[in-house]
């Protein structure tokens, strides 16, 4: 009879262990899921404000372009240096991109790393 209790116990404590093992998996698979989500949201966000961006450099370079080509009195001279000053803010953009894009990107995501973590504590 004590035999039976005994592995009736270690039986219980195996189904238990097992279900334990199962929920920890589904929690990690349900963070990992989170994680995914919250960054592909800020992806597709950054990816919609770039193009916006995108546009309106597109229009205010044109703009640009045709009021120096209207001051000029030449479309070639207007749109050379509007060709020249994009290209001048390209390169800058170029020369400082670990400074300006880099270095920031890597402090957000190690910031939002230990506030992940402080969460989970």
């Amino acid at each position: 009879m004590e035999n039976n209790s005994g592995e009736a116990n270690w039986n219980n404590m195996g189904q238990l262990l097992r279900s334990l093992v199962n929920e920890r998996i589904q929690l990690v698979r349900l963070q990992l899921l989170k994680a995914v989500a919250i960054s592909a949201g800020q992806a597709a966000s950054m990816l919609v404000g770039l193009f916006i961006f995108f546009l309106f450099a597109l229009f205010a370079a044109l703009t640009l372009a045709f009021w120096l080509s209207k001051v000029s009195g030449s479309y070639i001279t207007g749109f050379g240096a509007t060709a020249l000053l994009v290209l001048l803010v390209f390169l800058l953009l170029f020369v400082l991109r670990k400074r300006l894009f880099v270095d920031p990107v890597i402090k957000a995501m190690i910031r939002a790393h230990h506030e992940q973590n402080d969460e989970e504590e």
